[in-house]
């Protein structure tokens, strides 16, 4: 019995499936969750979450680790 005739016999039309079943459900969660926030403050603290700067920083924090 060949590797070609194993792959042939053996039902593989499930795993798409629950790959399916899997996306839609996360892809539903997420959509729930982005629905679900009502409070614009936290919707805009995490917009401008990208747009922060490292450098802002201030001057009292050591940003090395090492010892003043």
């Amino acid at each position: 019995m060949s590797l070609t005739e194993i792959m042939q016999n053996a039902d593989l039309s499930l795993y798409p499936k629950i790959g399916l079943i899997i996306f839609a459900g996360i892809f539903f969660l997420v959509c729930y969750r982005t629905l679900k926030m009502k409070r614009h403050t936290d919707v805009d603290r995490l917009a401008h979450l990208a747009l922060e700067d490292e450098a802002m920083i201030t001057l009292d924090q050591d940003t090395t680790g090492g010892a003043r």
